[in-house]
């Protein structure tokens, strides 16, 4: 791909951003209240879109409390006595009124740990979850299991999930059983106090896990690693040969560049946004994917379909605490896109092992370098679309050998961390934050 490819910003008196615009001469521009918090997302060029959200509403605290998105539908957050997220509800437009397609509450632990969610529309999506003495992930539970764990009573059907954790005392994961749907997986690993797999008896290191000086995994039985001198991850292998990712960095250690399986796609991102990516593009220089950002959060999303030249502006939906995700279209229709296990898998929303279509593996914008826990057939996770051991992703990110971004919440608050799977997915970040001077980056986790 040859050119240049710029984005422009324009500022307020205030120094707030009032507008980004691409290099294909879309626009996103912010309006803001009298304290500098973004109360109007709108643009220009998006097909049949002016609009992409508006009446955003904030708690006193500086929280977010709702919003109407561009095709209507409504978005409306409660906080409990702590100021921790306590309801998540979404309603979207219909001819005969208003249908609310998203309804969940949460409770909490006394330390701040998600104790329980409860989904009104799918009880199957019912959650709880157990921690240790560390408040690390003992147990997770959906369905009849999770209310069977909050209530003691045992009704309805199981959930896409039964899980159970243990970690060492260096905070590796070293054994997880996991009911998915009607199959079961176990596994068991352990490791040395440098982080490095050991041989099934413990008797030193596992020979067919090889480490560099750094400590970064070169080879083990699923794929082989590259890094260059700075430790970035540019190249994963499957270890017959067949699938391969490639990776290229910026200066910010932002992936910028990803090749694979044929495809070549560059990431433009602006140094404004903090990084974020605004567009996908493709080796001959098309937008294939565009974001719009309220904050830290996508909003929507416009997709380009090369085969047809026809595109379509959607509304993204995450959930703050569960990492579900969902769209909705021009006209308001909802659909689930993600539905999320602790540990990332898109569990879908139906047994793989009895519907002959399987969840999909939907693709994560982040940097990029470790898409972690989408879903495969058999339930593990996936390193660059790759099968692998769940334990491993989530080790390998723990020790940096490979990256993913995730907004999470926590007790405090909301938080940008990369650098580990943390428990929950995709969090909602404070909308106010938008302009550079307020944007702020959590170093990785050690």
């Amino acid at each position: 791909m040859s050119g240049s490819f710029t984005l422009t910003y324009d500022y307020n008196l205030s120094g707030e951003l009032k507008k980004i615009t691409d290099p294909f001469g879309q626009t996103v521009g912010y309006n803001y209240d009298s304290i500098g918090r973004a109360i109007e997302v709108t643009g220009t060029g998006w097909p049949n879109v002016t609009q992409f959200a508006s009446n955003i509403q904030y708690r006193a605290w500086g929280a977010p409390k709702g919003m109407t998105y561009g095709n209507s539908t409504t978005l409306s957050i409660g906080y409990d006595a702590s100021l921790r997220l306590q309801s998540f509800q979404l309603t979207s437009p219909t001819q005969s009124g208003p249908v609310t397609v998203v309804s969940n509450d949460y409770t909490y632990e006394p330390d701040g740990n998600l104790r329980s969610s409860h989904d009104y529309l799918n009880d199957l999506l019912d959650r709880a979850f157990a921690y240790d003495q560390m408040g690390r992930m003992r147990e997770a539970y959906s369905g009849a299991d999770a209310r069977y764990y909050l209530t003691g009573i045992h009704y309805g059907d199981p959930g896409p999930f039964r899980q159970t954790y243990q970690h060492d005392v260096w905070g590796n994961m070293t054994s997880r059983e996991n009911r998915y749907w009607s199959q079961s997986d176990y596994f068991n690993v352990q490791y040395d106090s440098h982080n490095r797999r050991q041989a099934a008896n413990g008797q030193g290191p596992d020979p067919n896990w090889h480490y560099d000086a750094e400590g970064n995994v070169l080879q083990n039985p699923d794929m082989q690693f590259t890094y260059d001198s700075a430790g970035h991850n540019l190249k994963v292998q499957s270890s017959d040969n067949t699938q391969a990712i490639a990776e290229a960095f910026d200066g910010d250690s932002q992936v910028v560049k990803r090749t694979g399986q044929g495809d070549v796609t560059y990431y433009l991102r602006s140094s404004v946004l903090g990084g974020q990516v605004i567009a996908d593009i493709n080796y001959q220089g098309q937008k294939m994917m565009g974001y719009v950002y309220l904050g830290d959060e996508v909003i929507a999303r416009h997709e380009y379909n090369m085969g047809t030249g026809e595109s379509a502006v959607l509304w993204v939906h995450d959930n703050p605490v569960t990492g579900a995700r969902g769209f909705s279209s021009q006209y308001g229709n909802y659909e689930a896109e993600i539905e999320p296990d602790p540990m990332g898998i898109n569990m879908g929303y139906s047994d793989p092992f009895v519907d002959p279509n399987p969840p999909g593996t939907p693709t994560e914008q982040g940097n990029g370098s470790l898409l972690a826990g989408f879903a495969v057939p058999d339930g593990r996770c996936a390193l660059n679309g790759i099968a692998f051991d769940c334990a491993e992703a989530a080790h390998l990110m723990d020790t940096g050998a490979a990256t993913v971004e995730y907004l999470i919440h926590d007790k405090n608050g909301f938080r940008h961390e990369q650098g580990a799977i943390v428990p929950f997915g995709l969090g909602l970040s404070a909308w106010s934050t938008l302009t550079s001077s307020q944007i702020t980056r959590a170093a990785p986790r050690s």
